[in-house]
């Protein structure tokens, strides 16, 4: 009985599920926050749609999005001077509940777009990196501005 107690808290911290439509849900504290994140499970699967369909380093490409933002979020979680900020409590919550699920998916959204609006572009490769650092930019400003404004 011991085991499984520490079995299904261990699972608890890696992961932990809340009710989107439960009392503190939040279509009733802040229905706009679950439409955003529904936002982000979409586009992440429109991604890997397109990744898996292009095949070879498209599909590498969507998986190390998802691999750079495990590594940039659990570094800011647990380096100390960086561990500054939470995010929202979201319907899929990881690691102590520090982590939402639809910011993993946000990664692949804004950088796995970025990367493929810039290759068709056809912009020379010196200008590409630049180009893609801005395309991610300009995603993700509206994102912050908004997401600080409504508490997201």
């Amino acid at each position: 009985f011991g085991e499984h107690r520490l079995f299904t808290e261990g699972f608890e911290w890696l992961v932990k599920f809340r009710n989107p439509f439960g009392e503190n849900g939040q279509i009733n504290m802040e229905p706009s926050f679950l439409s955003n994140e529904l936002e982000f499970y979409f586009l992440a699967i429109l991604t890997y749609i397109h990744a898996h369909r292009q095949g070879g380093r498209y599909l590498w490409l969507w998986w190390t999005t998802i691999a750079h933002g495990l590594t940039t979020e659990c570094i800011s979680y647990w380096m100390e001077p960086i561990d500054n900020f939470w995010h929202s409590q979201s319907t899929f919550m990881w690691f102590g509940q520090r982590e939402p699920f639809h910011i993993m998916c946000l990664y692949p959204g804004f950088i796995y777009t970025a990367t493929i609006a810039v290759e068709r572009l056809g912009v020379s490769e010196i200008c590409e990196a630049c180009a893609m650092g801005l395309f991610v930019v300009l995603f993700d400003i509206p994102y912050d501005i908004v997401g600080v404004k409504l508490l997201w």
